[in-house]
């Protein structure tokens, strides 16, 4: 990517969010879950994948286009897996797409597409209604230009709101003659991605720490105050992580546990019933990180609490807070050990804490 960006407004609230200069070089394969996008030199953001990973898929276009030679005014139904993957839904439950040939202008014939589809995509059902067309050159055998016209209708699910999109993609096929895509940075690409590639990266912008988790975890809301990530596998949540910025300590202080536990059960709307463990856990990062595991409820619900305080040498402090039900704990318990693992302070805060 040259350029990606997006500019977000909400509620008044504007944010800005852009790629890393070094994760710029990236790769996109198609999988039998759809299309799936890393970057060569390290793990993406959320806010990153959301860039790159969820506008048009441009590998699935050709898979629009009809198996048989057709005449012009013709048209045919796009087929299931074609349709899921353009639309990028988990799981596809009906459509009606058709693409048709709508003309041939020397070399460039047009194509359009038009229909509804309704799906799942990380366990909400969305309706979208498409007008599109695309230009295919006889002679290359390839599509060279798309305008990709998608309105969405998505229902509330477990880790976003309901909403209503109207997005219109100009997509351009070109020769590339840089060096940045040649031959020779081709062949040094990875042919398949590591586990590594495939994490995400969360960075606490108010105390400089960023900790490693997999894709299954969602950011779902961020303010200075917290930030909120929740756990979807295969459309069911399995448990919510948030995270909150605690005062600065002195250097080589942190919260006392006392003040801890008197933090965690005065939580609104939460009823402390047992603390089931506390402890300080040794870290690989000369991090001073305190585990207190809670049992409660929350509006009448039996939920689990792991909470990890967290210091570094300079006094920083973070607070990890796991919540589950009891039923859901053991998916959680191997997440919580990578993430706090992974936990470094790498000292980047925005300029309004530094």
């Amino acid at each position: 990517y040259e350029l990606a960006r997006a500019e977000i407004s909400v509620h008044g609230q504007r944010e800005l969010r852009q790629l890393r200069s070094d994760r710029r070089l990236q790769v996109a394969e198609e999988t039998l879950t759809g299309v799936r996008v890393f970057a060569v030199n390290g793990p993406l953001t959320r806010e990153e994948l959301e860039l790159t990973g969820s506008h048009l898929n441009v590998l699935a276009l050709a898979a629009l286009l009809p198996t048989k030679k057709v005449n012009v005014g013709a048209s045919w139904k796009v087929s299931p897996a074609a349709t899921q993957a353009i639309l990028g839904f988990d799981a596809l439950i009906e459509h009606d797409i058709k693409g048709q040939l709508n003309k041939v202008q020397g070399n460039l014939a047009q194509v359009q597409f038009t229909g509804s589809a309704k799906g799942i995509i990380n366990g909400a059902e969305v309706t979208a209604r498409v007008d599109a067309t695309l230009d295919y050159h006889l002679g290359e055998h390839r599509w060279v230009r798309a305008i990709w016209k998608q309105q969405d209708q998505r229902s509330r699910g477990p880790v976003g709101p309901a909403t209503q999109t109207a997005t219109t993609v100009a997509a351009t096929r070109t020769n590339y003659d840089g060096d940045h895509l040649g031959d020779a940075a081709i062949a040094e690409l990875p042919t398949r991605p590591t586990p590594g590639h495939l994490r995400l990266q969360f960075q606490d912008r108010q105390t400089g720490f960023e900790f490693i988790h997999d894709r299954d975890w969602h950011l779902v809301a961020r303010t200075e105050q917290f930030s909120v990530l929740r756990r979807l596998v295969r459309g069911e949540l399995k448990g919510q992580l948030n995270v909150a910025p605690l005062p600065k300590a002195s250097p080589g202080q942190h919260i006392a546990p006392d003040d801890l536990r008197r933090r965690v059960a005065d939580v609104p709307g939460f009823t402390l019933d047992q603390v089931v463990q506390a402890e300080e856990v040794p870290h690989p990062d000369r991090l001073w990180v305190y585990r207190l595991s809670v049992a409660g409820r929350s509006n009448d619900v039996e939920i689990l609490q792991n909470c990890y305080a967290v210091a570094s040498p300079t006094g920083e402090q973070l607070l990890l807070s796991f919540t589950t039900e009891p039923n859901q704990s053991g998916d959680l318990a191997g997440q919580e050990i990578e993430i706090i693992t992974s936990l470094r302070h790498s000292g980047r805060l925005t300029k309004r804490h530094k």
